[in-house]
């Protein structure tokens, strides 16, 4: 299960963006998502509908096509703390589901 990134004790403050993230991030796993955790690692999976992306090099605008239907977000965090792993890229993976 997803858990708040643990607070140090130090002095340092969390900026608001990176907050609210934590907030979409939770909203989002309680509506759509999963979570598997992996001792140091968790992984958060986020399956949504099918929504246009920019390719790879960011210079064509993709929808998607006739039977892509979704898309999953995986975001991977630290188990003991609950932080995003940073500099790591989320990966969108179109699949066809079939009744």
């Amino acid at each position: 299960m997803w858990r708040q990134p643990v607070a140090k004790d130090d002095g340092f403050a969390v900026p608001a963006g990176v907050n609210k993230q934590y907030a979409v991030l939770a909203n989002e796993l309680a509506e759509k998502g999963k979570t598997v955790e992996s001792r140091e690692w968790t992984v958060n999976l986020i399956t949504e509908a099918a929504e246009p992306w920019f390719d790879k090099h960011g210079t064509h605008f993709r929808a998607p096509e006739a039977g892509e239907t979704h898309h999953i977000e995986i975001i991977p965090t630290e188990t003991s703390t609950g932080r995003i792993v940073p500099s790591t890229e989320f990966f969108k993976l179109n699949v066809t589901v079939q009744n």
